[in-house]
């Protein structure tokens, strides 16, 4: 009698329905989140247009009294660089970018030449050779994930450190080598907004804001008048909110 009334749930029927929900549910999510971010990995190549001042400091061995102060003021306006992204599991994105990769030797020759003998009266020569190394890593928090919409404001925090060398080989009796290395690292917060033109193509408009940054500097004076030790200056510098004004552009492809 009570099996009638108390008959057991039928669990293949449950199970059809929590499917059944289960299927609806991830209908509906799929329908609130944004299509052009269905995708895994990317591949972007940026042009950055940037105004760099840069101040570097350091003590000279000669005179502990007194310190170099050098001012570098720098316009780019053509900067390519290329850059990989992969997303997370929160719809973000990691990036990797090669910013900089640059290695050159120049040489600059002064003559003084007589004009009625065309002798050459005194000759200089003089070499740099420098070289620059960056790259950039960025968490990427992305802000329009369930809309669907063609623009996705985003928010980069990046960490870009960087190897810098410059020697300079002057070939004049009153003027001695130098050598300068900077290692370093600036961090950044990078306001961007992505326009995904089609289903594979997207354009990455970001200004990277540079918070700070840090460098450990050797400066070497090859200066036979003075001591082995008292050659090399090495300093340690910070430095928040340095002059940086920049802008990118970024043309991107989904794989």
């Amino acid at each position: 009698m009570f099996s009638r009334l108390y008959s057991k749930p039928n669990f293949s029927y449950m199970k059809n329905i929590i499917l059944l929900a289960f299927m609806l549910s991830i209908v509906v999510i799929g329908k609130t989140q944004n299509s052009n971010l269905d995708f895994e990995n990317g591949f972007k190549i940026y042009n950055l247009t940037s105004y760099d001042v840069t101040h570097h400091l350091y003590m000279p061995s000669s005179s502990p009294s007194n310190h170099y102060e050098i001012t570098n003021s720098d316009w780019q306006f053509l900067h390519p660089s290329v850059a990989f992204q992969w997303k997370t599991e929160k719809n973000n994105f990691h990036e990797i970018e090669l910013k900089d990769f640059a290695m050159s030797t120049n040489s600059t020759i002064t003559e003084l030449v007589n004009d009625t003998t065309f002798n050459i009266l005194t000759s200089v020569t003089s070499g740099i050779t420098s070289s620059l190394i960056s790259a950039q890593y960025e968490y990427i928090i992305n802000f329009n994930k369930s809309k669907e919409s063609k623009f996705v404001p985003s928010l980069g925090i990046g960490i870009n450190p960087y190897f810098a060398n410059s020697s300079t080989h002057p070939e004049s009796p009153t003027t001695y080598p130098t050598n300068a290395t900077y290692f370093g690292a600036k961090l950044n917060v990078i306001p961007r907004l992505t326009y995904y033109v089609t289903t594979k193509f997207f354009i990455d408009v970001n200004f990277p804001l540079c918070i700070s940054d840090s460098y450990f500097s050797i400066n070497k004076v090859d200066n036979p008048t003075l001591p082995e030790n008292m050659r090399t200056t090495t300093t340690l510098n910070f430095e928040q909110l340095p002059m940086f004004l920049s802008g990118r552009i970024g043309v991107g492809i989904k794989i």
